[in-house]
């Protein structure tokens, strides 16, 4: 499966090579969970919004228009995530002077660092022009409604918890021992003994992205009643479609979707996954961030992350 947060950047990675090139960008099909298996472009964005964000700045087909290229020699370029205009120089343009048709294969860098920046047109890609199908966009703003209808006791507002048992070793509930403890292991009873420390009181709201039901959830639910998973709060008649297992990335959509809308996101891991929403929340000015520690304190703001707090993610670039 192309995780959708990674789908997003690689897709801004295309925008900035064919603007750079003055080349054509062909609109992908999106790769499912298993091999041959594709979705269309349009299947899960707003084709119309992307079109009209990048008229007359990039010239843009559709897969289906350009079925002459498939008779063609197409060269995989690889490029680094968020790639400079030096490198498409050096790497990318002499491949397209000599094979005008390239597909690019966008590669993430261990070293990548949070400080690296956007260039403009990538800005343009990531936080304009993909927008969401309308009705998918919509589904997802119910599923926030339901869960502002169900935070009475916290006016309206939730923390969205990033947690998910399959990060766990062994795809265990729970973290090894201390003595044998993998590093940054985060369990529920971490994140329910961090929220209590720093105040959240026991009717907070809180949603999870757990996928389907764990015993651990029962753990979240004796601390903080009101927990809930997306099996929860999709609505009926959308659940077929966002619940199906051959379409996974459904389902992360709406967690990306929902914490990124939260009054405050909780982040467990470092990942792609959690890049994109942090991106996603500074866009909309919802930089409440906070990452589970084993301090003492007891102050939320001593556990809000440098990349927030010092503006060092990439997403302040396109900011500024």
């Amino acid at each position: 499966m192309l995780c959708y947060s990674i789908l997003n950047l690689q897709i801004a990675d295309a925008v900035v090579v064919a603007k750079h090139l003055g080349a054509t960008l062909v609109l992908p099909n999106i790769k499912g969970n298993e091999p041959g298996k594709k979705r269309k472009f349009g299947d899960i964005y707003d084709v119309k919004k992307f079109v009209e964000s990048l008229d007359k700045k990039v010239p843009l087909v559709m897969d289906h228009q350009a079925t002459e290229i498939s008779n063609q020699k197409v060269n995989k370029v690889k490029v680094p995530n968020m790639v400079s205009k030096e490198f498409i120089s050096s790497k990318v343009e002499p491949v397209f002077k000599s094979t005008p048709n390239i597909r690019i294969a966008t590669y993430f860098p261990a070293s990548m660092e949070q400080t690296r920046k956007l260039n403009p047109y990538a800005c343009l890609a990531v936080f304009d022009t993909l927008k969401l199908r309308p009705e998918l966009q919509e589904s997802i703003d119910t599923m926030v409604l339901t869960l502002r209808s169900l935070s009475s006791h916290s006016q309206g507002r939730f923390v969205a918890v990033d947690y998910r048992v399959e990060s766990l070793p062994e795809g265990g509930s729970k973290c090894p021992d201390s003595e044998t403890s993998t590093q940054n292991c985060i369990d529920a009873n971490d994140i329910v003994m961090h929220l209590q420390k720093i105040g959240f009181p026991r009717e907070t709201t809180i949603y999870l992205t757990l996928n389907g039901w764990d015993s651990s959830l029962e753990h979240f639910r004796k601390a903080f009643p009101n927990t809930y998973t997306k099996d929860v709060i999709i609505p009926s008649n959308d659940k077929s479609k966002f619940l199906d297992p051959e379409h996974p990335e459904l389902r992360q959509i709406v967690d990306i979707y929902i914490s990124s809308m939260a009054d405050v996101y909780v982040p467990t891991s470092s990942n792609m996954f959690n890049d994109n929403i942090v991106a996603r929340r500074i866009a909309a000015g919802k930089t409440r961030v906070l990452v589970p520690g084993k301090g003492s304190s007891d102050s939320a703001d001593d556990y809000v992350p440098a990349y927030i707090s010092m503006k060092r993610h990439w997403a302040y670039s396109c900011f500024c």
